[in-house]
């Protein structure tokens, strides 16, 4: 082979391996402490970018994960993959919309505890009260489970019947399907 022909092979080479050793070495640019701690703790294992090997939604430990990516998106507010990784934290629990006093949020999350889902533990007398945060917002599910409750004296509740169908009522008018069989129980009129 010619010394010409050399030359840009030579060169075309070296240019290949200085770009190969850059990209390991971006590669291997380590992440900074806080989006690795809320990747360690919230990243989905179908992020390629996630920094581990990522957690399914019903494994999330959400308080720390919360913690940890709040504070990893407060540093870098920009970043998409924290604020998501924040969110499926949140979504975890549904804590956060719910404590921000969104009824329907109250109300799955009411759902989660009334039938111990999600890692919750079973809880009738959370769930009663979140069923009655988002009964008093006019939410027609929650106004319609919250009925049951009273109906059957659960989560801390006294039986109460009247208030029971009234309840039932209200949720029935506004169009809420559940609610209208139990109005045909006789210990409902």
């Amino acid at each position: 082979m010619s010394e010409r022909r050399r030359c840009p092979l030579l060169a075309a080479a070296s240019v290949a391996a200085q770009l190969g050793l850059l990209g390991a070495a971006l590669a291997q640019s380590p992440t900074p402490p806080g989006i690795a701690a809320c990747d360690r703790l919230a990243a989905s294992p179908y992020d390629p970018n996630r920094d581990g090997p990522g957690v399914p939604l019903d494994k999330i430990d959400a308080e720390p994960a919360i913690a940890a990516c709040g504070a990893a998106l407060a540093q870098n507010p920009d970043n998409p993959r924290i604020a998501y990784d924040l969110g499926r934290a949140q979504e975890r629990t549904g804590r956060f919309a719910a404590d921000q006093g969104l009824a329907p949020a109250q109300y799955n999350l009411a759902l989660f505890f009334e039938d111990g889902l999600g890692g919750l533990p079973q809880d009738d007398r959370e769930a009663g009260r979140l069923y009655r945060l988002a009964a008093d917002q006019g939410d027609p599910d929650a106004q319609a489970a919250l009925a049951v409750f009273y109906g059957d004296g659960r989560g801390g509740l006294k039986r109460d019947e009247a208030t029971a169908r009234r309840l039932l009522e209200l949720a029935a008018r506004q169009g809420n399907e559940l609610a209208r069989r139990p109005l045909a129980d006789p210990r409902f009129r």
